[in-house]
C-alpha cells in the first residue's frame, strides 16, 4: 500500500487480504491524506479491512502562513508628578485675575480701577491649589499698602515673610481679610524662585504677574458750589455715602431719590438770579460737572432742583430731590458753578 493509493478501495482490500495489519508507516499516511486521526487500542491493531468506507475529513485546515511584521509600539505614558496647574477661589468676584484699567486723575496720578473688590469690613476666602498630587507649592499673600504678609497659622497679616509651604492635596484653604480702615492692596501669587522640582504652569499667579484683591472703603459722593468763582462763597454742601458701587437703596416711593439742599453766599454786594424777573429757577442734571476726570463717578438719573434767593438777597439756595443711580467705588464730588443760576449785584 502506497500513499498515493489512499483511500483503499474494496477490491484493494481483498486483494490485501482484509485482516492484514497495517504497517504503522502507512497507517501514518492514512492520517497525513485523509486528514484524520485513528484511534486504535494497543491491543487491536488496525487492518486493511478498519479502512473500507473511510472519507477524507471536510473539516478545513488553512494552510500555515508565515510573515514579517515591522511595527512601532508606543511607549507607555509616565504619569505626570510635580506639576502645579492652577489656583481656584471659592468668590471669583473679589478676586483682579488679570490687569486692571487705570485712568490719570486731575493731579495727573495713576489711578487703578479694578472690576472686583471687597469692602471696608473685610472677607473670607477659600484658595485651592490645583496639580498633580503632593506637588510641593510655595503659595504667599502679601498686603502690598502696609508690606505684610499673610500668617497661614495665625490667620493674620503679620511683618516679616511669611508663606505657605505645602503639597496638592486638592483641599481648599481658609483665608480672612480684616477689616481695614484705609484702602487696601493684596497680591497673591506663587513664590517659584526656589521652585525645586516643581514645574508651575504660566497660567498660575506670580509675583510679577499676581492675582490682585482691592480692598475698598465706602465711597462719599458731596455736591458742593463751585468752580473757581471768587464772586461766591459755598456755604453749605451735601454728602452721600454708599458702599463702593452700590446701586442707591429705593426709599418709600420706590425711587432712588435723595432730599438735596445746598447754598452759597455772594463774596461782596448781594446774590440775585441770573432771570430776575423768575422767583425760582428749575435746574437740569447735566450741569453737575464732576471735580476729577476719570473712569470712576456717582451716576446721576435725574433731578427735580430749583434755584432760589432769600429776601435779603444774601443766600443762594438749590433745593429739590436728586435720583441717583450708582455711587462711585471712591469718594467723588460734584461740582455745580452758581454763576449758571445767580449773579452778584
Amino acid at each position: 500500500m502506497t500513499y498515493s493509493s489512499l483511500p483503499l478501495t474494496a477490491e484493494q482490500i481483498r486483494a490485501r487480504g482484509s485482516r492484514e495489519i497495517i504497517p504503522e508507516g502507512e497507517i501514518r499516511d492514512v492520517e497525513k491524506k485523509l486528514q484524520i486521526t485513528l484511534r486504535r487500542p494497543a491491543e487491536k491493531p488496525v487492518t486493511y479491512s478498519d479502512l473500507k468506507g473511510i472519507a477524507k475529513n471536510t473539516v478545513y485546515y488553512p494552510r500555515t502562513t508565515t510573515f514579517s511584521m515591522k511595527c512601532l509600539v508606543e511607549k507607555i505614558p509616565v504619569p505626570n508628578i510635580n506639576r502645579v496647574l492652577g489656583l481656584s477661589s471659592t468668590f471669583e468676584n473679589v478676586i483682579n485675575k488679570k490687569p486692571v484699567l487705570t485712568y490719570f486723575n486731575a493731579n495727573n496720578e495713576e489711578i487703578e480701577y479694578p472690576y472686583h473688590y471687597i469692602k471696608n469690613i473685610g472677607a473670607t476666602i477659600g484658595l485651592t491649589t490645583l496639580g498633580d498630587i503632593n506637588a510641593s507649592y510655595d503659595l504667599v499673600i502679601k498686603d502690598v499698602t502696609n508690606t505684610k504678609w499673610y500668617n497661614w497659622d495665625t490667620k493674620k497679616f503679620e511683618n516679616g515673610y511669611s508663606s505657605k509651604r505645602h503639597v496638592v492635596d486638592l483641599k481648599f484653604e481658609q483665608v480672612t481679610i480684616p477689616p481695614q480702615s484705609s484702602e487696601t492692596k493684596y497680591h497673591i501669587f506663587f513664590n517659584q524662585k526656589d521652585s525645586g522640582l516643581t514645574n508651575y504652569s504660566p497660567d498660575v499667579p506670580s509675583e510679577e504677574n499676581p492675582w490682585v484683591i482691592y480692598q475698598l472703603m465706602n465711597a462719599t459722593t458731596t455736591f458742593t458750589f463751585g468752580d473757581g468763582d471768587s464772586r461766591f462763597t459755598p456755604e453749605t454742601t451735601l454728602s452721600k455715602t454708599y458702599s463702593p458701587g452700590a446701586f442707591i437703596n429705593v426709599n418709600s416711593t420706590g425711587e432712588k431719590k435723595i432730599d438735596f439742599t445746598i447754598t452759597v453766599l455772594p463774596k461782596v454786594k448781594s446774590i440775585k438770579l441770573k432771570k430776575e424777573e423768575l422767583a425760582s429757577l428749575k435746574i437740569r442734571s447735566g450741569l453737575f460737572y464732576p471735580a476729577s476726570s476719570g473712569m470712576d463717578k456717582t451716576s446721576v438719573f435725574d433731578t427735580d432742583l430749583t434755584a432760589s434767593v432769600n429776601s435779603s438777597f444774601s443766600v443762594g439756595t438749590l433745593t429739590g430731590t436728586v435720583t441717583l443711580h450708582k455711587s462711585a467705588i471712591r469718594d467723588f464730588d460734584f461740582i455745580i458753578n452758581p454763576s449758571n443760576f445767580f449773579t452778584i449785584t
